[in-house]
């Protein structure tokens, strides 16, 4: 399954690096594992395919931690780059 784009998820994120995936796994409660489906769903709506949460979540912590100011600043002041 593709990975799935929208404004929030540039195009080309090849530019940061290396995207050879890495296995990670996360424990997570089910409310969240429902939510996770729940968007997914929504999703499928939208764009007319299910993407599933193990290809969603990479793709929203990426535009999460993208997103974050705070890290971004914090990052660039320690020296701390990918």
């Amino acid at each position: 399954m593709e990975t799935p784009h929208d404004e929030t998820c540039p195009e080309d994120r090849t530019a940061a690096g290396d995207r050879t995936p890495v296995k990670l796994t996360l424990l997570i409660d089910l409310a969240l594992r429902a939510e996770l489906e729940a968007y997914a769903a929504v999703y499928a709506e939208d764009h007319g395919e299910r993407p599933g949460v193990e290809t969603l979540a990479p793709v929203m912590l990426e535009a999460f931690m993208a997103s974050d100011s705070g890290f971004s600043r914090a990052r660039r002041q320690s020296g701390l780059a990918v």
